[in-house]
């Protein structure tokens, strides 16, 4: 799940900038909320795994990152014409 994370923070700028015709700036505006997810999740982490245990944490996580990498496979990657 860790390679199938970084591989999309790597490989989705450049998606989106050479066959989506978006600007640096629109991409990083783009992957903000994504980011700002990851803040907000670690500020919370510790209390969660108190609570919850570990085990049920990387559970679910990687259960959300793989739900979520399977539904961007199913991304069309022809570019839009305009």
């Amino acid at each position: 799940m860790t390679f199938g994370m970084y591989a999309l923070l790597f490989l989705t700028p450049l998606y989106l900038q050479s066959l989506g015709g978006t600007s640096a700036f629109m991409v990083g505006l783009e992957l903000l909320p994504m980011s700002l997810t990851f803040v907000a999740v670690s500020h919370y982490s510790g209390a969660l795994a108190k609570r919850f245990g570990p085990r049920v944490l990387m559970t679910v996580g990687m259960a959300a990152m793989g739900s979520g990498l399977l539904l961007l496979a199913l991304v069309s990657t022809v570019p839009n014409c305009r």
